[in-house]
């Protein structure tokens, strides 16, 4: 998450403690529950997070004190949280996850399907899973949006998590870059852009290092992809709209059953190095991200975006320029999943290896690899025969910065060109300034908190419910984003397909936190 941008503890305090009695009761940890009933318990539980976190789990924990509750915060490494998480020895724990297709395949499916690669809340329904995997596969759009609707109530009854929300994706740009447009998805196609003034452009990356230049290893960061896009081409792309475009392939059929696609290549392209691009190199590829060996021995994580789970995904090449891609069972997500799947020349990697590939990487895309680490700076130079056309950038230079501050001062020097996860509460000097243009689009990251639904106390449905009733997550929320955080009701994104606006976010009301926390055994009291 992305709460280390801020630095509004107290603004958070102020917001949604009433008094400064409560406030030092709270801190003191001396909130003590009303006289309960008898045989009704303490509720006791620890929330865990990583640092980037820290602050927002504290006032959450602190506003369920609020209630008698006693919820503690333990900060953790993200890699030793996780295995934690995945081990099923923590209660709750605050959480995040991405989506690549504006589609629950990869938000819902992964986090919540019964033994899904991201549930760590242990959430099982069949009923759920039955509907999720019925949505993946159909070619009916009419019944998949039921499906979606039906599983978004399962989910809004047994509440899993404590949904959470989501946060506008406002990215800021010097004004002399002409045709700048960022995406939903976070991803920045540079090739479309001309800057007046010098032709060298430095993007800074909201992170302390990418993971790889290789686009068939194994990765799962926005900022990596953000590097690689601009390296490489795939077979399709993406518009600001969502429309799904040719690139390396100038078109496609499928067959009546969606079972088959078949793609037409795009001829004379080259990769950077002069080879020139055929279909062994989409075979090849395609084989990286779902064959053993991409990473460490295993597939590629990202086999998933092209190949759902249960199926047995073929890629051949009929002719040099011929492409056919053939499922098990319908996937009606593919084109979306194929955007991400960037293509690598096969004679090039074989040669030397995934190792030095990922230092020194090859694509077909609009700007190659000259220089750099993956701490960075990352130096891009114009590819001057691409197939698209030259792009007007000369120089492209990915800067990892962590340090949303140091993006700003950068930005304000004229150092840096284009800068993201910005504190909401600094856009101003940005929005109101002539030199600078600040762009603004729904995120597509959900944040929450998971619940262990196999150890108590969440266990039990009344508890999850009542930690949906008792935050008051717009009081919070506003207080740290201002206008740019929008609740969710359950794991369904609004941007996504299947979304049912009909299913509103569960309100704060202490009232019945308390009777649903009584109900479940539990000592409580309305603050």
């Amino acid at each position: 998450m992305h709460d280390s941008r801020f630095t509004w503890w107290r603004l958070v305090l102020g917001a949604f403690v009433p008094s400064a009695v409560l406030v030092a009761a709270a801190l003191t940890g001396t909130l003590t529950s009303a006289t309960s009933a008898a045989g009704l318990r303490p509720l006791s539980a620890v929330l865990d997070t990583t640092a980037d976190s820290s602050s927002l789990a504290q006032a959450i924990a602190m506003q369920l004190d609020q209630f008698g509750l006693h919820v503690s915060v333990r900060e953790w490494q993200s890699t030793d949280l996780l295995t934690q998480e995945q081990s099923g020895s923590r209660q709750m724990y605050m959480s995040d996850w991405g989506s690549a297709y504006f589609d629950p395949y990869d938000l819902a499916a992964p986090k919540l399907i019964t033994g899904g690669r991201g549930n760590r809340s242990f959430f099982s329904n069949k009923t759920f899973d039955a509907l999720m995997t019925q949505a993946a596969t159909s070619n009916n759009t009419q019944l998949r949006r039921a499906d979606y609707f039906k599983a978004q109530q399962i989910l809004y009854s047994q509440v899993p998590w404590v949904f959470g929300y989501y946060l506008d994706n406002v990215q800021v740009a010097s004004s002399r870059l002409k045709g700048w447009q960022p995406y939903e998805d976070g991803m920045e196609p540079m090739a479309r852009v001309t800057p007046n003034g010098s032709s060298t452009v430095t993007v800074a990356l909201p992170t302390n290092a990418i993971l790889t230049l290789d686009p068939t290893a194994s990765y799962s960061d926005r900022s990596t992809e953000e590097v690689i896009q601009n390296v490489f081409d795939s077979l399709v792309t993406l518009s600001p709209g969502r429309t799904i475009l040719p690139q390396l392939a100038t078109r496609w059929a499928v067959s009546q059953g969606g079972l088959t696609y078949t793609f037409t290549l795009r001829r004379n392209v080259t990769f950077q190095n002069g080879q020139p691009f055929t279909s062994q190199d989409v075979v090849f590829t395609a084989d990286r991200l779902l064959g053993l060996g991409a990473f460490q021995g295993h597939p590629s994580t990202r086999a998933a975006l092209i190949d759902p789970p249960g199926d047995a995904l073929t890629v051949g090449a009929e002719g040099p320029y011929t492409v056919v891609f053939h499922f098990q069972k319908p996937f009606p997500l593919f084109l979306y999943g194929l955007v991400h799947m960037e293509i690598v020349p096969h004679v090039y990697y074989q040669k030397v290896g995934a190792a030095q590939f990922a230092l020194h990487p090859i694509g077909t895309g609009p700007f190659s690899y000259q220089s750099g680490s993956y701490s960075g700076p990352i130096v891009l130079a114009r590819n001057s025969r691409y197939w698209g056309g030259a792009p007007k950038i000369a120089k492209l230079v990915f800067l990892p910065e962590p340090d949303p501050e140091s993006t700003m001062a950068g930005l304000l020097s004229g150092s840096i060109d284009v800068g993201t996860d910005l504190p909401f509460d600094q856009l101003s000097q940005f929005e109101n300034n002539p030199q600078f243009q600040v762009k603004e689009i729904p995120g597509t990251r959900a944040y929450f908190i998971e619940l262990n639904n196999k150890l108590p106390p969440f266990n039990n449905r009344n508890v999850r419910l009542a930690f949906n009733y008792a935050i008051d997550w717009n009081t919070i929320l506003a207080a740290i984003y201002g206008n740019h955080a929008h609740r969710m009701a359950t794991a369904f994104l609004p941007s996504g397909f299947g979304f049912d606006p009909h299913i509103h976010p569960y309100p704060y009301d202490p009232a019945k936190a308390v009777e649903l926390l009584h109900a479940a055994g539990y000592e409580a009291h309305v603050p």
